[in-house]
C-alpha cells in the first residue's frame, strides 16, 4: 500500500512538472494566429508587411494581449506575456512559438 502512494504522489508530480513547463495560453495564442493570418493576407495583398497592426485594422492597446512588431521588409514577430519577464514569441522566419525569457 505504501509502494502505491509513493506511485501516486510521483505520478502527480509528474503531472504537475509537465503542465508547468509551459507558459502557453490557448486563448491568447489564438488570438495570435488570428494576427498571422491577418500579416499574411495583408502581405499578400499589399507586397510588404504592415508597419503597425492598426494598418490592418486591429487597434492597438498596450496591454495587448497579442503584440506585433515588423522587424524587416519580410520578417515579423508576434508576441504575448505568459508571465512576468517571459512570453511566447511566433518567429516569421522559423514560422513557429517559441518560449522567451
Amino acid at each position: 500500500m505504501k509502494r502505491l502512494g509513493t506511485c501516486l504522489l510521483l505520478l502527480t508530480l509528474l503531472i504537475v512538472t509537465l503542465c508547468s513547463c509551459s507558459n502557453r495560453d490557448p486563448r491568447k495564442e489564438a488570438a495570435g494566429e488570428r494576427v498571422i493570418a491577418q500579416i499574411e493576407e495583408f502581405h499578400k495583398r499589399n507586397g510588404r508587411l504592415p508597419a503597425t497592426t492598426a494598418e490592418m485594422g486591429i487597434q492597438e492597446d498596450e496591454s495587448g494581449p497579442v503584440f506585433y512588431q515588423r522587424k524587416s521588409e519580410d520578417h515579423y514577430i508576434v508576441w504575448y506575456g505568459t508571465t512576468l519577464g517571459e512570453s511566447m514569441t511566433y518567429d516569421s522566419a522559423t514560422r513557429r512559438w517559441e518560449e522567451h525569457n
